[in-house]
C-alpha cells in the first residue's frame, strides 16, 4: 500500500485538514506526528484507492513556520511511510464588533470594531465588508494599514437610516487565507410626537372620547392614567405597521381636576405627558322673582 498527501496550509489555532489518498490495503492505522511530542491516530476504513482527511490544530507557532508532518500507515500485512511539509499562518484573532441597538430615522448609526492588543496581526492583506440591511450597497475597508488604530482606539463607522425598521448586519473581515463574520441587528424608529386630544372640561358622568394627533405614520403602545385611579392600556398594536391607533373613551364618575398621564412607546423608547381635565356636575340655578304692587 502507498499513501499519498500534498503539502498544506493551516491558519493558527484553527482546525486545518490534510488531504490524503491510499492506494490500497484494508483497515489501516495511520500515524500523524508533527513534533517529537505530538502526535496524532486515524483508522482509514475500506478498501482500494481512497481518499481521506486527517484534522489537526496548531495552537504554538511563529509567523510562517513550517513543519514537517512525518505519516506512518500500518496494517496486519504491510506498512508505509510518508512526509509533507505544513506551514502556519496566523489568521484573524481578538476581533470584536459593537453597533448601536436601536436609534432614530435620520440619527447615525455606529459601528465599531477592535482588535484585542495582544492579538497577532493576521498574515496577508487584511479586508472588511460591511452589509448594512437596508438594501444599500455594502462598504468595503482597507484595514491593513489600520491595524494600530484597531488595537487602540478601534476603528468606527457610520450610517443613517431613511427608513424605520429592525435590519440585520453582516460584518465580514477576510484576508487572503482567513475569514471571520459578525452580525448585529439595529432597530431604527421613528420619533414619537402624537398628542392625546380630549377635551379640557367635561361633564361628570358622560363619555369622554380620546384620541391622538398624531405626525407619526407607524403604530405605537398606548398606557394613559386618568388620574382617578383607573388606567387603560393597549399593547395589541403591531409595531412599524402603519397607524391604527384607535379612539377610547372614559367617564369620570367624581368631580374636580384630574392629570392625565400618558406615555406611548415604540420599539426604541417611550415618551410621557401630562395634561389635566376638569370635570364638573350639573349646574342649577335659582331664580327668584320680586312681584311689586303699585298703587
Amino acid at each position: 500500500m502507498q499513501i499519498l498527501t500534498d503539502p498544506a496550509i493551516f491558519i493558527w489555532n484553527k482546525e486545518g485538514f490534510i488531504e490524503a489518498s491510499m492506494t490500497s490495503g484494508s483497515n489501516v492505522i495511520t500515524e500523524w506526528s508533527w513534533t517529537p511530542s505530538e502526535s496524532a491516530i486515524y483508522t482509514v476504513q475500506g478498501l482500494g484507492n481512497r481518499s481521506f482527511s486527517a484534522n489537526f490544530t496548531y495552537s504554538k507557532v511563529e509567523e510562517g513556520s513550517q513543519y514537517n508532518v512525518f505519516v506512518t500507515a500500518v496494517n496486519s500485512v504491510s506498512n508505509s511511510s510518508t512526509s509533507l511539509v505544513v506551514s502556519v499562518y496566523h489568521g484573524i484573532n481578538g476581533i470584536s464588533f459593537n453597533c448601536s441597538s436601536k436609534i432614530i430615522v435620520e440619527e447615525n448609526a455606529t459601528f465599531i470594531f477592535r482588535m484585542a492588543p495582544a492579538a497577532f496581526s493576521p498574515s496577508g492583506s487584511l479586508s472588511a465588508e460591511i452589509y448594512y440591511g437596508d438594501n444599500s450597497t455594502s462598504e468595503i475597508l482597507n484595514l491593513t494599514t489600520r491595524l494600530a488604530e484597531m488595537k487602540t482606539s478601534g476603528v468606527s463607522l457610520t450610517k443613517v437610516y431613511a427608513i424605520p425598521g429592525n435590519f440585520s448586519i453582516l460584518f465580514r473581515m477576510y484576508t487572503e487565507l482567513d475569514e471571520l463574520n459578525f452580525t448585529c441587528n439595529i432597530i431604527v424608529c421613528e420619533l414619537l410626537i402624537s398628542v392625546l386630544s380630549f377635551d379640557k372640561y367635561a361633564k361628570r358622568n358622560e363619555e369622554i372620547i380620546f384620541d391622538f394627533l398624531y405626525e407619526t405614520t407607524l403604530n405605537f403602545n398606548v398606557s394613559v392614567n386618568f388620574g382617578d385611579g383607573t388606567v387603560y392600556e393597549n399593547n395589541s398594536y403591531i409595531l412599524f405597521d402603519p397607524y391604527s391607533i384607535q379612539p377610547f373613551s372614559k367617564i369620570y364618575n367624581g368631580l374636580g381636576e384630574h392629570n392625565i398621564t400618558t406615555t406611548i412607546c415604540n420599539s426604541c423608547f417611550c415618551v410621557s405627558r401630562s395634561k389635566p381635565i376638569n370635570i364638573f356636575g350639573m349646574v342649577i340655578v335659582n331664580v327668584f322673582f320680586m312681584i311689586e304692587r303699585v298703587y
